[in-house]
């Protein structure tokens, strides 16, 4: 299990790596931020911009929405995959050891930890095909 379970979770990282890095190319920056200004009296005009100031996204709009797409950025989500990619290193150093029942010797403590953290990060694949319900924590 474990090692479908790791190969699982690179690929899926691998996926959003690509679509993050395809986003930085198309746009010129990898750090997006949100932008607004009010143009009636109930009316906001809610982009997200890259660096230097070019729309990601133009339009009419939610503030908040605009706000949570531009946290979103190609940088974040690299960010966040590189995190990851450490986390799965870790524990791909004692998945050997990974087991379920815990046995009070570190090394096995450290592989039966860090193998609930990596099924708890591959929840948000849990819909994804590939993902199968034994990972789930």
């Amino acid at each position: 299990m474990t090692n479908d379970l790791v190969a699982f979770l690179r690929a899926r990282l691998d996926e959003s790596a690509q679509i993050a890095r395809q986003a930085e190319r198309a746009t010129g920056s990898a750090d997006w931020r949100a932008d607004w200004r009010q143009v009636a009296e109930n009316r906001f005009d809610a982009r997200i911009i890259s660096a230097p100031d070019k729309p990601v996204f133009d339009g009419y709009g939610r503030i908040d929405a605009a706000e949570f797409a531009s946290r979103q950025d190609p940088a974040r989500v690299l960010a966040d995959i590189e995190a990851d990619r450490a986390l799965l290193a870790q524990y791909e150093a004692v998945a050997d050891m990974d087991t379920e029942d815990a046995e009070p010797e570190f090394a096995y403590g450290r592989a039966v930890g860090l193998g609930v953290a990596v099924c708890y990060r591959a929840l948000k694949y849990a819909n994804h095909t590939d993902y199968r319900e034994e990972w789930r924590p």
